[in-house]
């Protein structure tokens, strides 16, 4: 199962790195403005940094994804949760 994860960890830097290739791409055939591409610098820094934590110690990074992924869980069947109540409510 961990082996698993840490390949397709070690596959996201590339894969990161090639949305970011295809973002600046698009950027340069749009013709964005200033304010759009220091956005598209910003993603591609915060990129280089996921990058760089990946290659350090995947193990750890995997680590931080699952626990953000299990908070992402939790919060929207809380979501969905109201919801119900939200339309159970409503019908009566």
């Amino acid at each position: 199962m961990h082996v698993n994860k840490l390949a397709s960890t070690q596959d996201e830097p590339n894969k990161l790195k090639q949305e970011n290739e295809k973002l600046v791409s698009k950027c340069k055939a749009t013709a964005c403005n200033d304010t759009s591409t220091s956005f598209i610098m910003d993603d591609y820094n915060f990129l280089q940094t996921k990058s760089e934590n990946f290659k350090k110690d995947p193990h750890v990074e995997c680590m931080k994804l699952q626990i953000e992924l299990s908070y992402l869980k939790d919060l929207f069947g809380k979501l969905n949760k109201g919801k119900s109540d939200l339309n159970h409510m409503l019908n009566m």
